[in-house]
């Protein structure tokens, strides 16, 4: 033991001679990222709270004037009559168009028109339907459901996907964390009268992962410490 306690204050005079500092190797740790990308999908269906008719008019005469009367006096009697069904329905001519038909001695006038019907009262379908018509309409093309507030449906659907994505990488790790989301798709359909929303999400997730990195701890001898077994024992 003192000859190993010589040896060693031989060696810390060598380096202090030389250099006055000795260095000692201590673990510390730095942060490195690893990524992980996850996709995320939602599905929302809601009742329609929209209802949408169109309605077309046709009228065939030989006076121009007359035929314009006639379309336009169906238009004015739906628009009419369907506010006493629902006062907030809205009734807007999509399309008008004129075909002369030209005959032997005569000029025959073809006047169609399109009537697009918007009412929140989805229950009275065929009481529109049946108004319509006796106001002249010669008959529909389709009706459709939609939702006033798409914007907030998508939104639920987007955070829907995105939690979506958050449980898939968990259940691949828990310490991953989100890190940016992308939105890949959103989209609406009607199905029996109800709105469908879809979303889909890519999601990129990080984990810190920690390692270990050499640095130095420096000690200032002196004279006195030359003398001191217990510095020499930790170094």
């Amino acid at each position: 033991m003192k000859n190993k306690t010589i040896i060693s204050l031989l060696l810390i005079g060598a380096m202090l001679f030389c250099f006055g500092v000795i260095s000692t190797k201590q673990d510390v740790v730095y942060a490195e990222q690893s990524k992980v990308f996850v996709s995320g999908e939602s599905e929302l269906t809601v009742k329609a709270d929209t209802m949408e008719i169109e309605f077309f008019v046709k009228e065939v005469t030989e006076n121009f004037s007359n035929g314009q009367d006639k379309i336009s006096g169906t238009f004015d009697c739906m628009q009419k009559s369907l506010k006493q069904i629902d006062e907030n329905i809205v009734c807007t001519i999509t399309c008008m168009c004129c075909n002369p038909r030209m005959k032997k001695d005569s000029t025959m006038y073809e006047f169609e028109m399109c009537i697009n019907v918007c009412t929140s009262q989805l229950d009275k379908l065929e009481e529109i339907i049946k108004t319509a018509g006796e106001c002249g309409a010669k008959g529909y093309s389709g009706v459709f459901y939609s939702i006033k507030d798409k914007k907030n449906l998508f939104d639920n659907a987007i955070e829907g996907a995105k939690l979506d994505a958050i449980n898939k990488a968990r259940n691949m790790d828990k310490e991953l964390e989100l890190d940016k989301l992308f939105v890949q798709d959103v989209y609406c359909f009607e199905q029996n009268s109800n709105i469908v929303v879809k979303a889909v999400v890519k999601a990129n997730f990080v984990k810190v992962q920690k390692s270990p990195e050499v640095t130095t701890k420096e000690y200032m001898l002196n004279q006195d410490d030359l003398t001191n077994t217990n510095l020499v024992d930790e170094l």
